[in-house]
């Protein structure tokens, strides 16, 4: 169950990164960057090229926008600067710095176009459909490069975000829909909703706002862009998302996922957050959704090297481009669920875990459990502890299990046949020193899991007895499941819940070390140390697998 959650946030990350990389598109709407340059009265040949340069723009604007469009049928003006291309109708001024645009476009290209080819699919168009409203600290002039700087905007009517990105079809198109933007100093807001689209999948939110980087790197009074790029963007009420999952996932629906408080993506750490009553949701068609409630939910973002970015505004003379290019080049690495407690519930696998945080590290196929108390339950069998770590084993290794870390104090309860729920084997154990860490698997020479208990553990077995000591050792071999060695206990690998090609393991030898004590129903002592070694039984009394004996 958490490792379907787990894909399902990793699919919503990549989401994320997509929507991200394309709010950048919105700074060059704000600030086109426009080389300033002095020229004389043009000439009647210079009209007719000007023209012939119209016409060469509006075929290419008719890859991306629709033929009856105002950019299409009348004469627009076109400013373009490296991969940004603003498009406009008409425009007004005053001599306060006022600027009213009818209406107007961007057209960014991170696929730089080529002479003579199509157009790039995947071109980014920015349309302000009712136009602009804006005010700079100087006149108004781009036909003399006069630009100044941008002092504050309102974009009236329906902002829109688009493109067909690299794919044909519309299985990784991107849309982006609100209205009523407004500019105020370095904030980018509105109240209105905002809708996105990213190929199958779709969400909404209300109350956008995007904090701007001032720029820092320009020289005094120069021309040009007084923001470098972003800071954050957030979206503080109503937060939802439907992100469709894949196929082998067998869920029924997407993988809903809403807040009551803000969402926040932070453009310089690169970390997404939920806040205030998260619930992530898979729906299943056999029964109860599987689950996850939590009062923050964090998405950590790293580059395909696996190491985490943070950029640093005034180390960074062109942060945009800079933003741009490690947003390309991101995905997921860490899950972090924060509440009081968190919740995760299958009722269908019959799994649920609490604690105060857990944590998943994608590459390292780790989760970690913490805040204590942590509780993890499946089925009858429970553990509690004040942390519980696990790292599954890479996908398709030959073993089944992975390495696990329990803390002191703590303890698990495991009810060895699924049919007698309450004959079960309890284990506890008490505080140690050091690490805090009491319970550990992983491996011995051989390559066979090793369990080693401290912390003065205590066995206990409904109606057999119990056997307590300073130290519990735990060797187990892997085997076929049923196999000749006997009955085993079955377990998954990762990547292979859904399939037959089950591992398991048996209980060879048990050590109990120092200042043992036993009590059975016949029989009780006390020794310095107590080896068991354990063998499948034959014929009709191998009922219940090595593990019981």
């Amino acid at each position: 169950m958490l490792n379907r959650l787990v894909r399902s946030l990793i699919t919503f990350g990549a989401v994320l990164v997509a929507y991200q990389l394309y709010a950048l598109v919105v700074t060059p709407l704000i600030e086109p960057r426009i080389t300033q340059r002095v020229s004389a009265a043009a000439t009647e040949d210079q009209w007719a090229q000007g023209s012939a340069a119209v016409g060469r723009y509006q075929r290419l604007l008719s890859s991306y926008f629709p033929s009856d469009h105002w950019s299409l049928t009348g004469s627009p003006k076109v400013i373009e600067s490296g991969s940004v291309m603003l498009v406009l109708e008409n425009y007004t001024t005053d001599d306060q710095g006022r600027v009213d645009l009818s209406k107007c476009a961007v057209v960014t290209f991170p696929t730089p176009r080529v002479p003579g080819a199509a157009p790039p699919r995947d071109a980014i168009v920015l349309e302000a459909r009712a136009g602009a409203q804006l005010r700079f600290d100087e006149a108004f002039n781009p036909a003399r490069g006069q630009v100044g700087r941008l002092v504050e905007g309102h974009f009236p009517g329906e902002l829109v975000v688009r493109s067909d990105m690299e794919k044909p079809g519309s299985e990784d198109d991107l849309l982006i829909v609100t209205r009523d933007l407004h500019l105020r100093e370095s904030i980018l807001f509105t109240h209105a909703e905002v809708r996105f689209r990213f190929g199958p999948h779709h969400g909404t939110g209300r109350k956008l706002e995007a904090r701007l980087v001032m720029e820092r790197h320009a020289k005094p009074g120069a021309e040009g862009p007084m923001f470098a790029g972003l800071s954050s963007l957030e979206l503080r009420e109503q937060v939802r998302a439907e992100i469709m999952l894949p196929e082998n996932m067998n869920a029924t629906g997407p993988l809903e996922l809403t807040s009551k408080g803000p969402f926040r993506f932070d453009f310089t750490n690169f970390v997404a957050s939920f806040q205030h009553h998260v619930r992530a949701t898979i729906p299943q068609s056999n029964g109860p959704s599987d689950q996850l409630l939590s009062s923050e939910l964090l998405l950590r973002f790293a580059g395909s090297g696996g190491e985490p970015t943070i950029l640093y505004p005034e180390d960074e003379p062109d942060l945009a481009r800079r933003q741009g290019r490690v947003l390309g080049d991101l995905q997921p690495y860490l899950i972090e669920a924060t509440g009081n407690p968190v919740r995760v519930d299958s009722a269908i696998e019959r799994v649920a875990m609490r604690g105060r945080r857990i944590r998943v590290w994608l590459g390292q196929q780790r989760f970690r459990l913490d805040g204590g108390p942590a509780t993890l339950a499946y089925g009858h069998n429970e553990v509690q502890s004040s942390w519980i770590d696990y790292r599954s084993p890479p996908k398709n290794s030959p073993h089944a299990l992975g390495e696990l870390s329990l803390a002191g104090p703590g303890w698990m309860r495991a009810a060895p046949r699924e049919s007698e729920p309450n004959k079960l084997i309890e284990t506890r154990w008490g505080k140690v020193g050091g690490s805090g860490e009491a319970v550990r698997l992983d491996r011995d020479r051989k390559g066979q899991p090793i369990l080693r208990v401290t912390g003065r553990p205590e066995v206990a077995a409904s109606g057999l007895g119990k056997i307590r000591s300073e130290q519990l050792v735990v060797r187990l071999r892997e085997v076929a499941p049923d196999g000749p060695e006997g009955p085993a206990i079955e377990f998954s690998s990762p990547g292979q819940e859904e399939t037959t090609n089950k591992l398991a393991v048996i209980v060879e030898r048990i050590d109990a070390l120092g200042s043992v004590r036993f009590q059975g129903r016949e029989l009780e002592g006390a020794s310095d140390n107590l080896v068991a070694w354990f063998r499948p039984m034959e014929g009709e009394q191998a009922t219940g697998g090595s593990a019981l004996g």
